[in-house]
């Protein structure tokens, strides 16, 4: 009885933690996720995350970049992703970024739907890249490292794999991209 009544509560946490998601708009642009500042302190910025998401992949605290040396921390739902740092201040929300499903084009299982994104101006993640960032007042460019479109102004970044810059937004960034350097 304990295990039946146990995977019942687990689902019914489940089914809230999506039908609340799916409900929230996630707005690009501001440096905050759902009212969470970027910079805020790192347990209390995931404990209010969690709360309104769900508990998600929580990686805890691991060693980081090999060229930086900090300690870093990442909890993803779905295509959704949270990166805390360990900075001079203290572990803070360094950035959050969304990503499409590479195989799909749509939302990663576990996570928002790409509606919830909300870029602005009325685009859409999955949107012409090229298009979107005309619409910024930016010029498309390939990243020369990694052989990608990157747009970064307006508080945010976007990415998109197709190196003719063609192709759909698969990434947003708040305020940008992080990379191992």
């Amino acid at each position: 009885m304990k295990v039946n009544l146990f995977l019942a509560t687990a689902a019914l946490a489940a089914s809230l933690t999506t039908a609340a998601m799916a409900q929230t708009a996630i707005p690009v642009g501001p440096a905050a996720l759902l009212g969470v500042a970027i910079g805020s302190e790192a347990n209390s910025a995931a404990t209010a995350l969690k709360a309104q998401l769900g508990p998600g992949d929580d990686s805890g605290w691991v060693d980081g970049c090999e060229f930086n040396g900090v300690q870093e921390r990442f909890i993803t739902w779905g295509g959704l992703t949270t990166y805390f740092e360990v900075t001079d201040q203290g572990p803070v929300l360094i950035n959050w970024s969304y990503g499409l499903d590479y195989d799909t084009g749509g939302a990663r299982p576990g996570g928002p739907m790409l509606s919830q994104i909300q870029l602005p101006g009325g685009i859409a993640m999955g949107s012409n890249f090229a298009s979107a960032v005309r619409s910024y007042g930016g010029t498309p460019k390939v990243d020369d490292v990694f052989g990608v479109g990157i747009y970064d102004g307006n508080g945010f970044s976007l990415m998109t794999k197709d190196e003719n810059l063609n192709g759909p937004i698969d990434q947003v960034a708040v305020p940008y991209f992080t990379y191992c350097d």
